[in-house]
């Protein structure tokens, strides 16, 4: 976390994206929906983030800092300046803040290239981890997906994929289908259970995929909270796991991880069982097989 004091307050918040309350990351998905400049989205961000919103106050080209009554109107706020109950600041101290909030975003540049700035989601806590669709109480994965399988994966990022893409809100609402399912009859039994994985929702099945028109009611920024949550937990997969996405299991022309199940299955029964088991576990199998093959290889140059 990071702390400053600002005129006589101590203020502590986020300094990495597993920091974030659920609070701070809606208002992180609000901002983003809007596509701000990054030095916008930034300075919009730490002025929540400080709750400096409604204190900032701009006379006689300055800025002012009000509180208590001087927030009640106008009027207030220039009696209390001109009493010096108000004091000003350098605008340029809360820019300078805005340099706290750069572990959002990562800048690549290419030589004689403009730099490239993105996302730097590094989010893998469950910080929404129900939401009510219709009448159902849906529940998400746990934290960094460790209870997801394979099959579930795979269904997940070929509609984050589409998503990125089209930007059609279908292919959002079907990824949290996939994701936020009924939670299990009973389900409060399974921690007594000695090999319990804590997996407290129903098995996926492409009918859940039917709750995506109720989904779709539930608030965009909530939605898209749940998209930057899958998608930081997708960036760790590749980031621990580099000879398995390096093989292009998310290029749009690639058979993707239906390919990857068929190619090491031995028989089409294999898959189904592929498709179940845990997609951490699978990750460790492909990589240590990747490097395997890359060290044991014969070199084309020898």
């Amino acid at each position: 976390m990071q702390t400053i004091d600002f005129e006589g307050r101590e203020i502590t918040y986020p300094g990495t994206w597993n920091e974030m309350s659920r609070k701070q990351l809606i208002s992180v998905a609000g901002l983003l929906l809007q596509q701000l400049s990054p030095l916008d989205f930034k300075l919009r961000l730490i002025l929540k983030w400080l709750k400096l919103e409604n204190r900032i106050f701009q006379y006689d080209n300055a800025s002012w800092y009000i509180y208590g009554i001087y927030r009640i109107n106008a009027l207030f706020a220039l009696w209390g300046i001109k009493k010096g109950k108000v004091r000003s600041f350098d605008s340029s101290d809360v820019y300078l803040l805005t340099e706290t909030m750069n572990f959002l975003f990562s800048e690549n540049q290419l030589p004689g290239e403009k730099p490239v700035i993105s996302r730097n989601n590094q989010l893998t806590r469950q910080l929404i981890p129900s939401i009510r669709a219709g009448s159902t109480r849906l529940y998400g994965p746990a934290d960094k997906m460790k209870n997801i399988t394979s099959g579930e994966y795979a269904k997940a990022e070929h509609r984050y994929l589409a998503f990125i893409h089209s930007g059609d809100e279908k292919y959002l609402n079907e990824l949290i289908a996939v994701l936020y399912r009924p939670r299990r009859r009973f389900a409060w039994l399974s921690r007594f259970i000695q090999q319990w994985d804590g997996e407290k929702r129903v098995p996926y099945h492409d009918y859940h995929l039917a709750r995506a028109a109720d989904i779709a009611k539930v608030d965009l920024v909530t939605r898209f909270s749940i998209f930057l949550f899958f998608e930081g937990c997708r960036n760790l997969a590749v980031e621990t796991h580099p000879n398995v996405f390096s093989s292009g299991a998310e290029e749009e022309n690639s058979t993707g991880w239906a390919g990857i199940f068929q190619a090491i299955s031995e028989k089409p029964t294999d898959i189904e069982e592929l498709t179940r088991l845990n997609f951490w576990t699978l990750l460790f199998f492909l990589e240590q097989k990747a490097i395997h093959a890359a060290r044991y290889s014969p070199n084309p140059n020898d």
